[in-house]
C-alpha cells in the first residue's frame, strides 16, 4: 500500500504547521474583532489588512520552521483559495469568521490527509487498511458535518449585515397582555 503513495507524512509538515499558525491567530483576531455589545462590524480595509497580515505571519514561520519556503506557499495558496470558496457560500459571515471556518475545513483535512499517511506507513493487512481508511473517511465526515454546524454559529457571532433581532425581546413589566407575536430572527446561511 504504501509504495502507492509517494507522499510521506513529513511532506505534510508546512501544511501542518501553517494550519495550527492559522488556528491560533485567527481564534485571537476572531475574538478579538467580535464584541457583543458592538452593533457593526469592522470596516473593511482594516479587516483586510489583518488578515493579510495573520497570514504573511503564519506563511513565514511554517516556512522557517521547516527551513523551505516554496513548500509553504502551498498551503497558503490553498487556504486563500478555500477562504474564497467559504466566502462565496457564506455571505453574510465577516472577515474573522470566513477565515475561522476556512481554519476548521482546511485543518479537518490536512489531519485526515496525514492520519491516512500514517495508517498506510503502519504497512497493516489489507482488511485491516480497509477498515482503518472507512473509519478515517466516517470521522472526516463527522467532522465536516460538524464544521457546517458551525457556519450557523459563525453567522450568529460574526454577522456583517445582519440589522434584524438576534435575542428575544425583554418582557415588560405592567400588567399582563395578550402574547403578541415577536419573531426573533436567526441568521442562518442558507
Amino acid at each position: 500500500m504504501i509504495a502507492l503513495l509517494p507522499v510521506a507524512r513529513a511532506a505534510l509538515d508546512p501544511w501542518l504547521i501553517f494550519f495550527a499558525l492559522m488556528a491560533l491567530f485567527v481564534s485571537l483576531w476572531a475574538a478579538h474583532s467580535v464584541d457583543p455589545e458592538r452593533e457593526d462590524a469592522l470596516p473593511q480595509a482594516p479587516v483586510l489588512a489583518q488578515f493579510g497580515s495573520i497570514l504573511a505571519l503564519a506563511a513565514a514561520i511554517a516556512a522557517g520552521l521547516t527551513q523551505s519556503g516554496p513548500a509553504a506557499l502551498l498551503p497558503l495558496a490553498s487556504f486563500l483559495g478555500l477562504a474564497a470558496a467559504v466566502r462565496f457560500f457564506a455571505r453574510r459571515l465577516s472577515l474573522p469568521g470566513v477565515a475561522w471556518l476556512t481554519v476548521q475545513f482546511g485543518g479537518i483535512g490536512v489531519a485526515w490527509a496525514w492520519a491516512c499517511l500514517f495508517v498506510a506507513e503502519m504497512r497493516l493487512t489489507a482488511p485491516a487498511d480497509a477498515f482503518a481508511f472507512a473509519g478515517l473517511t466516517i470521522s472526516l465526515g463527522i467532522a465536516m458535518l460538524g464544521s457546517i454546524e458551525g457556519i450557523a454559529r459563525e453567522a450568529i457571532r460574526t454577522h456583517e449585515h445582519w440589522h434584524l433581532p438576534m435575542r428575544a425581546p425583554q418582557r415588560e413589566h405592567g400588567p399582563a397582555r395578550p402574547r403578541q407575536d415577536r419573531r426573533v430572527s436567526i441568521p442562518l446561511p442558507c
